[in-house]
């Protein structure tokens, strides 16, 4: 059975992890975006089922790009996307560290808050709920190798992204099997994905927190699973009707 919490008990518990109100506003207004660009790529069937994860990605960058403007516009506030964004990039422009070596974060959001760059990173990976396979690299190689681990994609901030490009099942057994692989990898149930509000009318979004190594603090994951079923006349025919999220 799926774990969850409420919205008002999720923001009490985040209270003290977040910097402020603000960054808790900007955070919905990251997931805002992120479902809005999906259900545009979704509703237009702009995507195939057998991409791999790079190409979902690139897609669905474009797609966040198109839609920057308008939310720009409607939020007050400049928004900026980037994809394959060096995670050591400070480092890389300084000389301190080989770009050849450094490891890219997938999807990166920006903004920014009284001249303060502030960044949304996103792990990006496939996801099937009949593939144990992606099930285990889902946690080994996202969520373990990417936020806690040296690599840190989440450095300097309590909040990370992960979306999971589901091929076939459903967003609520997925998880169940990731709950597992925590179980295995991590050890500690208390670091499960736990159900979050719906944004938008979706709901297949979930909220993790981590002990990371030698901090104090917790770090928090979103996890949003977008669903991308395969290409058929009768699912093309049938797709408005049958699109994973409602207004």
């Amino acid at each position: 059975m799926l774990e969850s919490q409420s919205y008002d008990t999720q923001f009490v518990n985040l209270e003290g992890l977040l910097p402020d109100e603000v960054r808790i506003g900007l955070e919905y207004r990251v997931l805002e975006l992120v479902v809005t660009a999906y259900k545009k790529m979704y509703g237009e069937v702009c995507y195939n089922a057998d991409w791999k994860e790079n190409t979902f990605s690139a897609v669905f960058t474009d797609f966040l790009k198109k839609h920057r403007r308008n939310f720009s516009r409607e939020t007050c506030r400049n928004w900026h996307i980037a994809r394959e964004v060096y995670n050591d990039d400070e480092l890389i422009s300084s000389g301190q560290a080989d770009p050849d070596k450094a490891s890219r974060i997938d999807i990166v959001i920006f903004t920014w808050e009284v001249y303060e760059e502030i960044r949304f990173p996103f792990e990006c990976k496939l996801v099937d709920e009949n593939n144990s396979t992606l099930i285990r690299l889902y946690i080994k190689k996202g969520l373990v190798d990417r936020y806690l681990t040296e690599k840190d994609y989440s450095t300097g901030s309590s909040w990370g992204g992960m979306i999971g490009y589901v091929r076939h099942g459903g967003h609520d057994a997925i998880v169940v099997k990731l709950n597992q692989q925590i179980n295995r990898q991590i050890n500690r149930t208390t670091e499960h994905l736990k159900i979050y509000q719906p944004i938008a009318g979706f709901e297949a979004i979930y909220k993790s927190q981590h002990q990371r190594r030698e901090q104090t603090d917790f770090l928090t994951i979103t996890h949003l699973f977008l669903t991308f079923r395969p290409h058929t006349e009768e699912a093309i025919e049938n797709i408005s009707a049958d699109m994973p999220m409602t207004e």
